[in-house]
């Protein structure tokens, strides 16, 4: 009887430096078969793949820029280049029929109306049939806190603190760290079943390189700190839980982390966030199936980030 054999499946990054340089380290230890690169020239992204070749311990194949990766027969393609770029990649992308996976924020569009950021997600996860996610691996961190607490009271009460190691500047730095906030809050509220509405009652100071926000939301009273400082070691990530205070803790290996939150007096392992956010979306990919609520939980969080940056 003839042996049935798995077809390849192939994963490629766009903009791979950087964060994307992430993905294809989780895409790598995900059972990818062939792994690409495409970057701005081919200089870059030979050289690219040559040093992510050298990371992983496999080959990564440098393509030149987006027409050559369109005429490509790829299952999985992660989106990972400069925020003001991502609608213009997702539309030329989604067509070939591949699961795409952006990097967060989705996109942005400065001081765009709560209605101009749902008409665009909305286009794009249409077009998409089920082949679109964006990558929230906080709310995931999130989703391992509820898990490890167990139930939860209703959501009165939200702190979120994260400071980065990243070099945006002025509204920028606020748009790259909201997902974070906002992805935490919504799926906090959803595993408390606390109805969470738009922000109102919404205060914000800038400061050189950090941005606040008081506001609420349904009935929750929510508290951002937001700062990038390209000096610090490290990231630090903590929140509050109606005066539970929970702290990201990291642990290097190899070119991965181990990730605990500490609370309670106890500290325990959780899975990696970032990993587990790139093995859902292939796994979605692998399945031919659209990850359950993605769309609305990304529509919500850009309608969010336009209500508390808008003027």
């Amino acid at each position: 009887m003839p042996v049935s054999v798995a077809p390849l499946f192939s994963a490629a990054v766009v903009g791979a430096a950087g964060i994307g340089a992430a993905h294809m380290r989780e895409l790598a230890a995900g059972g990818c078969d062939a792994l690409l690169v495409a970057g701005r020239s081919s200089a870059s992204a030979a050289a690219t793949a040559g040093r992510l070749s050298d990371q992983l311990g496999r080959p990564v194949q440098a393509v030149n820029g987006l027409p050559d990766l369109l005429e490509r027969d790829v299952d999985f393609i992660s989106i990972c280049t400069p925020t003001e770029l991502h609608v213009e990649h997702c539309r030329q992308l989604l067509p070939t029929g591949a699961f795409i996976l952006v990097e967060k924020p989705f996109f942005w569009v400065d001081r765009a109306s709560q209605s101009a950021v749902r008409k665009i997600t909305d286009e794009l996860f249409e077009a998409a049939g089920g082949r679109l996610a964006v990558n929230h691996p906080t709310g995931l961190l999130a989703d391992a806190y509820a898990q490890a607490a167990g139930p939860l009271p209703p959501l009165r009460d939200f702190s979120f603190r994260y400071r980065t190691r990243g070099r945006y500047r002025g509204r920028m730095i606020a748009v790259d760290l909201l997902p974070h906030a906002l992805s935490a809050l919504l799926t906090l509220a959803e595993a408390s079943n606390s109805p969470i509405d738009l922000p109102v009652q919404i205060s914000r100071r800038e400061e050189d390189n950090a941005w606040h926000f008081e506001f609420t939301a349904g009935q929750t009273r929510c508290r951002f700190e937001l700062e990038q400082d390209s000096t610090q070691p490290g990231s630090t990530l903590s929140f509050v839980v109606n005066g539970q205070q929970v702290d990201r803790e990291q642990e290097a290996v190899g070119n991965s982390f181990r990730v605990y939150l500490a609370f309670s007096g106890k500290r325990i392992e959780v899975p990696n966030p970032m990993a587990a956010s790139l093995q859902r979306a292939l796994s979605a990919a692998r399945a031919g199936r659209p990850i359950s609520g993605e769309a609305a939980y990304v529509n919500k969080i850009m309608t969010f980030m336009a209500a508390l940056l808008s003027d």
